[in-house]
């Protein structure tokens, strides 16, 4: 829910409607298609095979923030500086 006070003239500021008419005239070919997902992440996947019923999208919502969130607070020169001993190490294997 927006809990932001628009104006109708501020909120057209930003948002350009453009409705349709004539719901008949209307085609994939004229609009395009929209995107579709066709590759899901493995989490959703156990989550669903686990609670057997599809994520709804509150729970969605919150494995997405949690996640995006982990990019923020990642020591990123730390987990580069490990990734690369990490691989150095898997070379003495060979």
């Amino acid at each position: 829910m927006d809990l932001r006070n628009f104006t109708e003239k501020e909120y057209n500021k930003f948002v350009k409607l453009n409705t349709v008419n004539d719901w008949s005239q209307l085609s994939w070919k004229g609009v395009g298609r929209p995107y579709e997902v066709t590759s899901f992440a493995q989490e959703k996947k156990s989550w669903e095979e686990v609670n057997q019923q599809s994520l709804p999208a509150n729970i969605s919502w919150q494995m997405f923030n949690k996640s995006f969130h982990e990019w923020f607070v990642k020591d990123v020169p730390a987990e580069m500086d490990k990734s690369k001993q990490n691989f150095m190490k898997s070379l003495t294997n060979f």
